[in-house]
């Protein structure tokens, strides 16, 4: 039997599942999550539900939350801890205070235990630079790393059949 995984699926992962136009994305998206929902841990935020909220598109806000509000996951909640974890990646990294949002999605997923962090941001989170920075982090507080890559690398890494 497959172990279950924990999968934090970030912001950009749920604007790509409503994403009129950008069909690949959105396909790649709605097959990852229909190949997970049931076998493994979907984990999201409370900054992800936020975040959402910000969309200015109203048909796509929407139904980006109905997607959310119909997909069983579980929710971690913000907390000091989590900005603490947030902040000294932002130290870590020399980066400016635009990536705290990014880093507290990266520090959300550290403190659920996620295997891995799904995103479409390739600017910011998918970077090898970030990766750098999250493996040293965690190395020092003694957390295990969780991976952070788009719906096709997580599928390839963990052998999920979804592509």
């Amino acid at each position: 039997m497959v172990e279950k995984l924990r999968l934090y699926l970030e912001t950009s992962f749920w604007r790509r599942l409503v994403d009129e136009a950008d069909h690949r994305r959105r396909r790649s998206s709605w097959k990852f999550l229909r190949a997970v929902e049931r076998r493994h841990a979907i984990l999201v935020s409370d900054l992800v539900f936020a975040e959402a909220k910000l969309e200015r598109d109203p048909q796509r806000r929407d139904r980006a939350r109905t997607r959310l509000n119909r997909t069983r996951k579980h929710v971690l909640r913000l907390r000091s801890s989590v900005t603490d974890l947030a902040e000294q990646l932002l130290d870590e990294g020399h980066w400016s205070d635009r990536r705290l949002a990014d880093l507290t999605h990266l520090a959300l997923a550290i403190l659920g235990r996620a295997d891995a962090v799904v995103t479409w941001n390739l600017r910011d989170l998918a970077r090898p630079r970030m990766r750098e920075v999250l493996r040293a982090v965690c190395s020092r507080r003694g957390y295990n790393q969780p991976k952070v890559g788009t719906p096709q690398e997580v599928s390839q890494w963990f052998g999920i059949s979804a592509m």
